[in-house]
C-alpha cells in the first residue's frame, strides 16, 4: 500500500518528499528495529518495480529528484544508523585528510580562475616570476588535477577495502535494483543506475556534507575545503560513470587523462554480482536492544 501511494503521488505531480519522510518514519518506525527495515527495504524494492512498469528508460527516470525510488531512497538513507556508521567509518580519513588539505582551490578549468582569486593574489600566483604566465597557469591545473586523482583513489580505495562492511540491507537493495532494471532494460543500464544510487545519492552526500555523515566532532570546514569537497565528489561521480560508458565531462578532461579506471570497474562488478541475494527476504543487522510494540505519529 505505501508503495502504490508513493507512486501514485509521484505520478499526479504530488508533493513526495514529505509523503515519503512520513512513511518511512511512521510506519516504518525510521527503520530502527530490524522487521522495519527488513519491511522498507521490501517497499523501496516495490516502488521500483512499480515505478519502472512499462518504461525502459531506468536511469533518467531515476535521476530525477521527485520520482518515488529516489525520493524514498533518500529518505531511507537519512534515517539509516548502519549506513552512517559505514559512511563514517569508511571515508572518515579520506575526509579529514582532505578539508586538512585547504592551502589552494583543486580548480581545474582555466576559465574559472579568475573567480576563485582576487586581484591581488592572482597576482602572486600567476605574474609574480618569469615564467610565462600560461605556464603557470597550467603548473596551477595540473597540480589540482593530480591532487584529485589521488583522492579519488583513496576514496575508491577505501570503498573497496569495507566493502564487506556494507549494511546488508543496502547490498540486499541494490542487488534488488540491479536484476529488477537487467530485466527490464539490460546489463549497462542496471550498472548506470546502481552506480548512480551508490556514488550519486550515498558517496556524494558524504563527500560534499560531510557535517551530516562522515565529520560528527565539529572539525571547521574552510572555503577552500569546502569547495574542494565539491570537486572531488563531482570526480569521484563522474569516474563512476566513465568506468562504465567510458563518457567523460569535459570540464574534467584533465582528471581523467590520468586516473586508472580499473578499481573503480572492479569495485561495481563486485557491487552489481550480488543478484541472487535479490531474490531471498532482506538480510538486515540484528538489534537486540531496541524492540517496538506500537508506533507513535504525531500530527
Amino acid at each position: 500500500v505505501s508503495a502504490r501511494l508513493l507512486v501514485f503521488a509521484s505520478n499526479s505531480k504530488l508533493e513526495v518528499r514529505s509523503l515519503a519522510e512520513a512513511v518511512i518514519s511512521g510506519v516504518f518506525g525510521n527503520a530502527l528495529v530490524p522487521s522495519d527495515e527488513r519491511a522498507a527495504l521490501q517497499m523501496l524494492s516495490r516502488v521500483l518495480a512499480l515505478q519502472l512498469r512499462g518504461r525502459e528508460e531506468a536511469r533518467s527516470l531515476l535521476r530525477g529528484v521527485s520520482g518515488a525510488f529516489t525520493v524514498a531512497f533518500d529518505a531511507f538513507v537519512e534515517c539509516s544508523y548502519p549506513l552512517h556508521v559505514y559512511l563514517a567509518d569508511t571515508l572518515g580519513d579520506v575526509i579529514r585528510t582532505l578539508v586538512a588539505d585547504d592551502d589552494r582551490y583543486f580548480e581545474f578549468e582555466a576559465s574559472k580562475l579568475a573567480a576563485r582569486f582576487a586581484d591581488a593574489k592572482r597576482e602572486v600566483l600567476f605574474t609574480a616570476d618569469m615564467l610565462p604566465k600560461t605556464e603557470k597557469v597550467q603548473r596551477f591545473l595540473d597540480a589540482a588535477a593530480n591532487k584529485a586523482v589521488s583522492y579519488c583513489q583513496k576514496i575508491v580505495a577505501a570503498l573497496s577495502k569495507r566493502l564487506g562492511d556494507m549494511p546488508t540491507g543496502l547490498r540486499w537493495l541494490l542487488a534488488s535494483v540491479h536484476q529488477c532494471i537487467k530485466e527490464n532494460s539490460g546489463a549497462t543500464e542496471a550498472r548506470m543506475v546502481v552506480a548512480d544510487l551508490f556514488f550519486f545519492r550515498l558517496v556524494f552526500p558524504a563527500i560534499v556534507s560531510p557535517e551530516s555523515y562522515v565529520l560528527r566532532d565539529g572539525v571547521p570546514i574552510s572555503e577552500h575545503a569546502r569547495y574542494n569537497l565539491t570537486q572531488i565528489a563531482r570526480v569521484v561521480q563522474s569516474v563512476s560513470t566513465a568506468a562504465i560508458s567510458g563518457s567523460v565531462p569535459p570540464a574534467l578532461a584533465t582528471v581523467h587523462e590520468r586516473i586508472d579506471l580499473e578499481p573503480t570497474q572492479a569495485f561495481l562488478n563486485l557491487l552489481c554480482s550480488n543478484d541472487r541475494a535479490a531474490s531471498a527476504t532482506p538480510a538486515v543487522e540484528t538489534n537486540d536492544v531496541l524492540t517496538r510494540s506500537a508506533v507513535l505519529m504525531t500530527e
